[in-house]
C-alpha cells in the first residue's frame, strides 16, 4: 500500500510539473527603486543596488549578466529575502503584492552558487529529506516521498538515486558536478515553486552540461514558472537558448530585454563595441559595459525608458545629488530599513527533530573513517594510560597519588578528544545547516537536539571504549563504581563538546581552538591537582571551575569504601579507609588544608617513636594530597559517624605539631 501511494504521488508530481501553470499560479516578480545599502570600509554608506527597477516574467528564462561585484547575487538575495548585513529600500512585488502579503518562501525557490549538500547522503535521501521538511504537514509521508520521486524523475536523477552525493574535498567519490547541481535544484523544486532563482548554476560546468541544464530550465519556464539565473562567463551555446538578458554594472541595470535584441540596443544607443564579439551578444555587451562612459549612456537610456529622471551610473540613485543620496542612505541604515517577519518552517519541531535525527545517525554510520578514528583514539589513549599506570598496587606508598594522577590524565584526554570531535563535526555541517535554516527548512533548535542525541550515542561508545583503562589501572572493581566512572566521563565529554560548539558557532575554527584551549587549560590547573588552592581567591575560582567537580566526583567514587591495608609504618597499620577519612577527607574536602579540628579528633596511646613515625607518614600523605580542596557541602564522609568514631592507634606527644 505504501509503495502504491508513493507511486501515485510521483505520477501526480510529474503531471503537475509538466502542465502549464493555471491562471493565478504563475507569478511575476517586479521590483521598483530597489536599493541595498551597507556600511563601507570608510564608515560611509555604500549602495550595492542603486535604486533599480525591473521585472522577471513567467514563461521565460532570464540570465543576469555583469562583471564580478556588479550586484547580480545581491539582487537575487534581496528578492529572496536571504540577505543580511545591510538595509533594503524600495518595493518588491509578487503579482503586484508585497512580500508581507505573499508566502515568499513557498512560491520562491533559490539555488545559491555553491552546492552545499550532505556528502554521506544519497541523492534520494537528500531530496526526500527536503520534501519531508519543506512540504506542508497536511501531506502524508508517502505523498512527500512520491513528490521527491517525481522530481528525481523529472531531473533525470533516477539512475543515480541510490548513489552517495560525495565530496571531493574529503576524498569521498560521488556524483558528478552537473548531477550535484541538479540535486541542488531538485531540493528546491520539491515545493513546486512558481519562481526559481539560481546563482551561477553553470559555474564549473562544461558547455555540454551547461546547455543541458539551461534547456531543462527552459522546460520549467514553459510550465508557466518564472526562471532567472546569474551568469558570469557566457558561452555562445548557452546564449542561444536564453530568452531574456539583464545586464548590470555597479548595482545598476544597463539593459533588460530579449537576448536577441541586446546588440541592436547597444548600436541604437550609439555605443561602439568590438565587432569580433558580435557572434556572442553577451560577450559583446559585457565588453561594452567595461567602459564607464558607455555604461553611463546605456544606464541613462534604460532609466529613461522607465519614464524616470536619468542619472549617471556612477552617481547612485537617479536624479539625486551626492550629498542628498548619502543623507538618505545614512537614514536608512539608522532606521534599519524594511522589516519582514521571518517565515515559519512547514512542519512542527518534533517532526523536524525526528527526520534530522535519522539523517544524523545515518550520516555517522556511513562516515566510517571519522567514526573509526574517534573510537580508535579512545582505545589507544586508554591502552597507553593503562600501561603507564598498570595495576597500581594498593599497598604501595604512592598508590593513592598515582590513582589521582591517572584520574587527572583521564580528564585531560577526554576534554581534548571532545573539543576535536565537536569542532570537526560542526565544520562538516555548518554551511549546510546555515543554508537550510536560512531557507526555513527547519528551526535551529530541533537541529541542535538532533545533533546532540546522535553525537551522544557516539560519546557513549567513546567513553565505554576508553574505560579499558579502568581494569588496567586496577581502580576499584564493581559494576556500580565502573558505571559512575562512565557517567562522570560521559557528562564531562558532553559538557566540553557543547562549550566548543557554542564558541565555534560564533567564531572561526582557528579562534575556537585558541579560546577553548586557554579556557580548558585554566580550568584544568584550577581543578586542584596542579596548583595549591590555598587562598580565598583561588578557592573561589575552584568553585566555578566545571572540571573540578568532575574530578572531585571521580575521587570520591574511587576512594570511598576502600578496605586495602597500607604498609605498616613501624608496626602501625593504617588502612586506606582510615587514611581516606582522616587524611584525604581532611586535606582534600575541606575549605582549608589545615583543619582546626584535626588534633581534637585524635586520641593518643603514648608511644613516642610510633607517634613520630605516624606523624611522618601523615605529613607525607597530606603533602601529596593537600592541593585537592573541595567544598564540604559535597563530602558526606565528613558528616558521617565513622569520622567522629575513628581512633588513631597512637598518641602524639604534645611537642609534635601536625
Amino acid at each position: 500500500m505504501t509503495n502504491r501511494s508513493v507511486d501515485l504521488a510521483r505520477q501526480g508530481t510529474l503531471v503537475s510539473f509538466r502542465k502549464k501553470k493555471e491562471a493565478g499560479e504563475s507569478v511575476t516578480c517586479r521590483f521598483e527603486n530597489l536599493e541595498f545599502i551597507v556600511k563601507g570600509k570608510d564608515g560611509n554608506p555604500l549602495a550595492l543596488l542603486g535604486g533599480i527597477t525591473g521585472k522577471f516574467e513567467p514563461g521565460r528564462v532570464t540570465a543576469i549578466f555583469g562583471p564580478s561585484g556588479c550586484g547580480k547575487t545581491t539582487l537575487m538575495d534581496v528578492l529572496c529575502g536571504t540577505v543580511y548585513g545591510g538595509v533594503t529600500a524600495g518595493n518588491i512585488f509578487f503579482n503586484e503584492k508585497p512580500p508581507e502579503q505573499t508566502d515568499r518562501k513557498r512560491i520562491l525557490a533559490y539555488c545559491q552558487q555553491s552546492d552545499v549538500l550532505l556528502a554521506y547522503a544519497t541523492v534520494r535521501e537528500a531530496i526526500t529529506t527536503s520534501a519531508m521538511l519543506r512540504l506542508p504537514a497536511d501531506l502524508s509521508d508517502d505523498e512527500k516521498r512520491g513528490r521527491a520521486e517525481g522530481v528525481m524523475e523529472l531531473l533525470g536523477l533516477m539512475e543515480k538515486a541510490d548513489l552517495l552525493i560525495g565530496d571531493d574535498t574529503i576524498g569521498l567519490k560521488g556524483i558528478s558536478g552537473g548531477q550535484r547541481r541538479r540535486v541542488s535544484i531538485a531540493i528546491e523544486l520539491v515545493r513546486d515553486p512558481s519562481i526559481i532563482f539560481l546563482d551561477e548554476p553553470l559555474s564549473g560546468l562544461d558547455s555540454r552540461v551547461s546547455v543541458s541544464l539551461v534547456e531543462f530550465l527552459q522546460d520549467l519556464a514553459q510550465t508557466g514558472r518564472t526562471v532567472a539565473f546569474s551568469y558570469h562567463q557566457p558561452s555562445i551555446e548557452v546564449c542561444t537558448v536564453i530568452d531574456n538578458a539583464l545586464f548590470m554594472r555597479k548595482g545598476h541595470i544597463l539593459y533588460s530585454g530579449p537576448m536577441s535584441g541586446a546588440v541592436d540596443y547597444v548600436h541604437n544607443a550609439g555605443v561602439k563595441g568590438k565587432d569580433a564579439l558580435l557572434g556572442n551578444p553577451a560577450d559583446f555587451l559585457l565588453d561594452v559595459v567595461e567602459d564607464p562612459d558607455s555604461a553611463s549612456i546605456l544606464s541613462e537610456i534604460y532609466v529613461a525608458s522607465l519614464g524616470k529622471p536619468a542619472g549617471d551610473v556612477e552617481a547612485g540613485t537617479a536624479g539625486m545629488k551626492i550629498a542628498d543620496r548619502q543623507a538618505t542612505y545614512r537614514k536608512l541604515l539608522s532606521d534599519g530599513g524594511k522589516k519582514e517577519k521571518p517565515a515559519k518552517p512547514a512542519t512542527n519541531g518534533f517532526f523536524q527533530f525526528r527526520i534530522l535525527l535519522m539523517r544524523e545517525i545515518v550520516g555517522i554510520g556511513r562516515n566510517k573513517a571519522v567514526l573509526a578514528a574517534q573510537l580508535g583514539q579512545a582505545l589507544i589513549a586508554g591502552l597507553i594510560l593503562g600501561v603507564l599506570f598498570w595495576d597500581i598496587p594498593s599497598n604501595a606508598p604512592t598508590a593513592n597519588f598515582n590513582r589521582l594522577s591517572c584520574l587527572y590524565v583521564c580528564i585531560t584526554m577526554i576534554i581534548g578528544g571532545a573539543v576535536t570531535k565537536a569542532i570537526n563535526n560542526w565544520d562538516m555541517k555548518c554551511r549546510l545547516i546555515r543554508r537550510e535554516s536560512m531557507t526555513r527548512m527547519y528551526s535551529l533548535t530541533p537541529m541542535f537536539f538532533a545533533m546532540q542525541v546522535a553525537q551522544f550515542i557516539v560519546s557513549i561508545a567513546i567513553i565505554v571504549i576508553f574505560s579499558v583503562v579502568y581494569p588496567m589501572v586496577h581502580f576499584q572493581f564493581g559494576f556500580e563504581k565502573w558505571l559512575i566512572w562512565i557517567l562522570v566521563g560521559l557528562c564531562l565529554e558532553v559538557t566540553t563538546e557543547n562549550m566548543a560548539l557554542i564558541l565555534r558557532y560564533w567564531t572561526s575554527s582557528g579562534v575556537t581552538y585558541a579560546l577553548i584551549n586557554v579556557i580548558l587549560l585554566v580550568c584544568a590547573m584550577l581543578s586542584g591537582f596542579l596548583i595549591p588552592i590555598d587562598s580565598a581567591f583561588l578557592r573561589f575560582l575552584n568553585t566555578i571551575d566545571f572540571i573540578s567537580y568532575f574530578f572531585k566526583t571521580w575521587v570520591l567514587n574511587e576512594f570511598t569504601g576502600v578496605q586495602t591495608v597500607l604498609p605498616d609504618v613501624n608496626g602501625i597499620p593504617l588502612c586506606v579507609a582510615q587514611w581516606f577519612q582522616k587524611s584525604v577527607a581532611t586535606a582534600l574536602f575541606v575549605e582549608e588544608a589545615a583543619n582546626p579540628d584535626w588534633d581534637a579528633r585524635l586520641q593518643y596511646t603514648g608511644d613516642s617513636a610510633a607517634a613520630l613515625a605516624a606523624q611522618q607518614a601523615l605529613i607525607k600523605y597530606r603533602t601529596d594530597l593537600s592541593n585537592f580542596l573541595i567544598s564540604p557541602e559535597i563530602d558526606p564522609l565528613l558528616r558521617s559517624p565513622m569520622v567522629d568514631s575513628f581512633h588513631w592507634p597512637v598518641r602524639l606527644p604534645s611537642n609534635i605539631d601536625l
